[in-house]
């Protein structure tokens, strides 16, 4: 395709670009929502366990880590760049996180800024592991990170069964 040809369909390299980061990020969300499709009625373990075939997708795979956490903020801008990322995710888990509370399963948090914490640091976990001279090892340390990070929400006073 030449360059005319493609500004004819988007504005800038900018707008072309920011279909493709939509693209993988749904196509990386609902390749982890299917991989934990089966756990229904565990809501935690099934966060959990989507959030590590999401980062084990991003180890894993230099093209999404290019696309999403490489070339995304430079090439969008960080503002933008982090509005597509909560577009995507933020909402994820305010629902998950909304959930656990109407259950009973977490702490009494407030939904919204927890929401915002937890995206923070799964984005810091996903960077380190597009970066690291050892993604594998660097995948395993940051899952557990956010694992007990994440599992701190868990109030075990009201602790029946899975969540």
């Amino acid at each position: 395709m030449t360059r005319g040809a493609l500004y004819h369909h988007f504005r800038n390299k900018e707008e072309l670009f920011e279909i493709v980061h939509r693209a993988v990020t749904l196509e990386i969300s609902e390749e982890a929502q299917a991989a934990t499709a089966a756990m229904t009625g565990h809501t935690l373990q099934r966060a959990m366990a989507t959030l590590r075939v999401y980062l084990d997708l991003l180890a894993t795979r230099r093209d999404i880590q290019r696309i999403l956490l490489i070339d995304g903020p430079v090439v969008l801008g960080w503002e933008r760049w982090r509005a597509l990322r909560s577009e995507f995710a933020y909402a994820g888990w305010v629902q998950t996180l909304s959930l656990l509370a109407e259950q009973g399963r977490i702490v009494a948090v407030p939904i919204e800024p927890m929401a915002q914490i937890i995206l923070a640091a799964v984005d810091e976990a996903a960077l380190a592991v597009a970066h690291a001279d050892d993604p594998a090892k660097t995948l395993e340390d940051m899952a557990r990170a956010l694992t007990l990070l994440i599992g701190g929400l868990v109030d075990t006073r009201h602790a029946p069964g899975p969540a």
